[in-house]
Parts: C-alpha cells; sequence; structure tokens
C-alpha cells in the first residue's frame, strides 16, 4: 500500500518550490510573454472587430464636402474646442504625479506593464483615426485638443517605460551584489 505523505511534509516541499533565489538569478520573461500575448489577443479581436464592421457596410457613407477654414466657429465647437482643451490637459496632467512618484522612490514597483501596453495602443489607435478620418483643414484644427492628449499621453507613457527599464535594471543589479 501506497502512504501518503503528511500535512507538514508537503507544506515544507511546497515552500520550498515557490521560493526564488536571490543572487545569480535569470530574468523572468514570463510576465513579458504573458502580456504580449495579451496586447497580441487585443489587436486580433480589434482587427475581427472593424473587419466584421467594414464588411456588413458600417464605413459606408458619403464624405461631407469640404468645410471653408475659414468659416467662423458656432458657439456649439467652440464650447467643444473649450472643453477639448480641458479635457486633454486634466488628461495629460494625471500621468505626472505617477512619474515623479516612480522617479522619488527609484521604482515602479506595483504598476502594471500591462496597463501601460494598453494605454499606448489606445492612444495610438486613437490618434490614428482622427488623423486619417478626414483632412479637411477645419475638422483637423477642431481635434487638436484630442490629439494633444492622446499624443501627450503617449509620450507621458513612453516616460514611464523608460522607468521599468532603469529601475528594473537597477533591481536586478541590487539582487545581484546580495
Amino acid at each position: 500500500t501506497r502512504r501518503s505523505q503528511s500535512p507538514g511534509r508537503r507544506r515544507a516541499s511546497h515552500s520550498s518550490l515557490t521560493k526564488t533565489p536571490i543572487g545569480d538569478e535569470v530574468l523572468d520573461t514570463a510576465p513579458w510573454k504573458k502580456n504580449l500575448l495579451s496586447l497580441l489577443v487585443v489587436y486580433i479581436v480589434g482587427f475581427v472587430g472593424w473587419y466584421t464592421s467594414y464588411k456588413a457596410g458600417a464605413w459606408k457613407s458619403d464624405p461631407a464636402p469640404p468645410s471653408d477654414p475659414n468659416e467662423e466657429r458656432t458657439t456649439l465647437e467652440i464650447i467643444g474646442l473649450i472643453l477639448g482643451y480641458a479635457s486633454a490637459f486634466f488628461y495629460l496632467a494625471a500621468r505626472l504625479p505617477q512619474i515623479m512618484k516612480n522617479y522619488r522612490e527609484k521604482s515602479c514597483e506595483g504598476l502594471s506593464l500591462l496597463f501601460f501596453l494598453l494605454s499606448l495602443t489606445g492612444n495610438a489607435t486613437y490618434g490614428i483615426s482622427l488623423v486619417t478620418y478626414s483632412q479637411d483643414k477645419k475638422y483637423l484644427l477642431n481635434a487638436v485638443p484630442w490629439l494633444l492628449g492622446s499624443l501627450g499621453t503617449i509620450f507621458e507613457d513612453s516616460v514611464i517605460f523608460v522607468q521599468f527599464h532603469i529601475y528594473a535594471n537597477k533591481a536586478r543589479g541590487a539582487n545581484s551584489s546580495v
């Protein structure tokens, strides 16, 4: 007959398996693989959604005639622009405290790299969609606040990516010197 292990022995063997050795450890690539796989799934689902809507005729609208760029803006457009610039300001200002905190603590601990990868993807595709939707001068001028918010956030997220890289290297260097 076969004897089962005692609970104490099982716990000890389990805890010894979960401990990570400090020193000459190899960089764990599993989070990067998981994040890239997640991004790939998002891209595939997005492409399938776009392709399905394209084939269903969602994009078959007659383009509006170009507007006169010298035409005065309506009150509604002015209000929209004011709200757009305010939105861009707050959207850009929201990342600054995190960037400063990372810099002060020399760490990005607790931040999700996947969140910033998805944010970068969303802001890049949004910015591209704004520019490719119409080349009409008036449309592009009205889209400036949203382009500033989108492209500015891409810049700020890039700063955070650099911080991830720098502070991860420092953490690895500190672990290898222990």
